[in-house]
């Protein structure tokens, strides 16, 4: 009985000195709640694309002239912003052409 007063009262202080450094148990072991850092604002920053769906739609258009622009979708490739472009051209030819959203490069 003792034994487990003893391990209540452990369990119990290590639980308040958790509260008091700010600590998440996630299972085992103890993590710690970070907050965000400057790297976290860059990471976010470089996913967000910088050129509009509008420019997008240009861009394709000026390579791709002679295809008509079916749908345009924002996506994620390794972490940045990548515009995936449907086009159909006069000849029927569906086709997927990319934009990269922070530099504005056409890619197939």
């Amino acid at each position: 009985m003792v034994n487990l007063m003893r391990l209540i009262v452990m369990m119990m202080l290590s639980l308040q000195a958790m509260a008091e450094t700010n600590t998440v148990v996630i299972g085992l072991p103890v993590v710690e709640d970070r907050k965000s850092s400057p790297l976290d604002k860059f990471v976010a920053s470089s996913r967000t694309p910088v050129i509009k769906q509008n420019k997008v739609a240009s861009l394709v258009r000026k390579q791709h002239g002679n295809s008509r622009i079916l749908n345009i979708v924002l996506t994620e490739r390794a972490g940045l912003p990548v515009y995936k472009v449907k086009t159909l051209s006069n000849d029927g030819v569906l086709k997927h052409v990319y934009v990269d959203g922070r530099s504005g490069e056409v890619f197939d």
